[in-house]
């Protein structure tokens, strides 16, 4: 089954894709024009704009710079601070 969570205090910026099977949890914001791939879960974390989040990755409250690339399969270790314009 292809399904996506979102929770209730999850923020979305507009022009940003979700794709299959992610699961958005927590106090989580993305914002705009981002690329969140399919299989990926973040949880209480902030994503900035323009970042794109490869399918199977894991983040957790932890906070990715904007136009920054995490992934594919990348687990961001609990209180991350990745900068912008950064590969992991």
């Amino acid at each position: 089954a292809q399904t996506t969570h979102v929770d209730c205090d999850v923020q979305i910026g507009s022009d940003t894709v979700i794709g299959a099977g992610v699961h958005l949890l927590g106090k989580t914001f993305i914002g705009q024009d981002c690329f969140i791939k399919p299989y990926s879960i973040i949880e209480d974390s902030k994503i900035a704009d323009g970042a794109q989040i490869l399918a199977h990755s894991v983040i957790n409250n932890s906070r990715v710079g904007s136009n920054t690339i995490v992934g594919p399969f990348a687990h961001l270790a609990t209180n991350a601070v990745i900068g912008r314009d950064s590969h992991i």
